[in-house]
């Protein structure tokens, strides 16, 4: 299997990157719920500014699945965001959904995904968990930005989201400039600009829970953790977020503790990482009742 980022980094238009992963797949013609006969498409979304690389061992060890790779705006090939887009959850979860149009072998229709979502990308693959619960075969959140507070909205001004990325596009010069001796030369313009919509991309996954509840598809919460004592405050805000999760549609949900391991969970812990989406996998097929967390 060639490494994701090196693949995407050669100028392969992104759907053929994708097929160039998969050695067998099987897809339904339009399944309601996942069963035994069906394999999910598996989608690796990475963070901001977070290179599609990260995930290359973790596909390494997922031979015999539809790895489908997603990277940020502005990274591996991707395109930057275009002047004057707010980023939104909602708005990057329609983007997936219609990414998954043809993401499956020969173009195909991808008619379930599991979608792995690092950091930033957790709130996006929440909401498309919300918004298209007939296409989601389960999620896994790895150490993933999610609410500071009890999960309630903030009440967040769209306006001054808009206002803060606005100043992220007038600062281009510099930070294009910095990063212009990378390969990833659009990178810093575009992490400024997500670090601008964090707090909306959480508010506007957090303004879904009530009207959009997800259906009862398995779900893992991971946490990385080095171990260090005031890492436990991050573990016990994981943990009300699988809550929070269960309260919201998903009972399932469990909570998994990997350590040692860095923010970058999945270059850190590969195996461990391919073992929860193993499980996750057989629990949407079917073949598994529940996870089994680490804590």
């Amino acid at each position: 299997m060639p490494p994701l980022g090196l693949s995407i980094r050669t100028g392969l238009h992104f759907s053929a990157g994708i097929r160039r992963y998969h050695s067998r797949v099987t897809l339904a013609s339009a399944p309601v719920q996942p069963s035994a006969s069906v394999r999910p498409g598996i989608v690796l979304i990475p963070g901001r500014g977070v290179e599609m690389s990260t995930f290359d061992d973790v596909a390494a060890l997922l031979p015999d699945e539809l790895i489908i790779p997603w990277p940020r705006n502005g990274m591996d090939g991707r395109s930057t965001r275009r002047m004057g887009e707010v980023p939104g959850a909602i708005q990057d979860a329609r983007h997936l959904h219609d990414l998954l149009e043809t993401a499956g072998p020969g173009g195909s229709r991808v008619e379930q995904a599991l979608l792995v979502g690092h950091s930033m990308s957790g709130p996006v693959i929440e909401a498309f968990g919300r918004l298209f619960p007939e296409r989601t075969a389960g999620l896994v959140f790895l150490d993933a930005s999610i609410p500071r507070s009890s999960g309630q909205p903030k009440g967040l001004s769209r306006a001054k989201v808009r206002a803060a990325v606005r100043d992220a596009w007038k600062r281009s010069h510099i930070t294009r400039f910095l990063s212009s001796w990378s390969r990833h030369p659009e990178r810093l313009l575009n992490v400024d600009i997500d670090n601008a919509a964090l707090e909306w991309m959480i508010e506007e996954a957090t303004l879904l829970r009530p009207t959009h509840p997800l259906n009862d598809v398995p779900v893992a919460v991971v946490v990385a953790t080095l171990g260090l004592p005031f890492q436990g405050i991050w573990v016990g805000r994981q943990r009300a977020f699988r809550d929070m999760l269960r309260a919201s549609g998903a009972p399932r949900a469990a909570l998994h503790v990997v350590r040692p391991a860095t923010h970058l969970v999945q270059k850190d812990a590969p195996g461990r990482i391919v073992s929860i989406i193993r499980s996750v996998v057989r629990q949407a097929s079917g073949a598994e009742h529940a996870a089994t967390p680490s804590q």
